[in-house]
């Protein structure tokens, strides 16, 4: 285990960054973190096609979650519980997928909801009930870092890095 633990340290804080600005935690210890998250879609849309005016009210369900990370020397793992999804009362699904480096950074998001339900208005009046379509939504954002020796994106997600100095915006 020391061997391991002298590997990831030696890892850990071999660090390219300006040390007046970002540093690494001190010590050894393991970093818990607990979170409670909720989520969940509303759509208000509008607009004109074929010179009919329609509008649109749409949400999907709301998601509550609570997560428990465990990090040590830079590495990690977390588990997330859905209370509503083990009763059988969220039937929605979402993905995500996170990597925060010290230049580049990527969040990749899934969700596919069947819960999407609200009220359509044009032509004629109809309300959209859960079950009656599916919402899918994919999102890929990506941040790339200029100043990547003075500034963390990481420090704000993650707690592996300390921003100790603003680089500015």
């Amino acid at each position: 285990m020391k061997r391991v633990s002298d590997k990831l340290g030696a890892r850990y804080f071999n660090s390219k960054y300006d040390s007046v600005y970002v540093k690494r935690p001190e010590g050894k210890g393991l970093t818990l973190k607990a979170r409670m998250n909720q989520t969940g879609n509303t759509f208000h849309a509008k607009g004109t096609v074929n010179g009919i005016y329609s509008k649109a009210d749409l949400s999907t369900s709301h998601k509550t979650t609570f997560s428990l990370a465990a990090t040590y020397r830079g590495m990690g793992a977390a588990i997330t519980i859905n209370p509503a999804k083990w009763s059988g009362v969220y039937k929605d699904y979402e993905f995500n997928l996170n990597y925060y480096g010290s230049r580049l950074s990527l969040d990749l998001s899934y969700q596919r909801s069947e819960s999407l339900s609200g009220d359509i208005q044009g032509d004629r009046e109809k309300r959209l009930e859960s079950g009656e379509s599916t919402l899918k939504v994919l999102n890929l954002v990506g941040y790339y870092t200029f100043n990547n020796s003075r500034f963390s994106y990481p420090a704000a997600f993650t707690q592996s890095y300390i921003q100790r100095r603003s680089a500015g915006s």
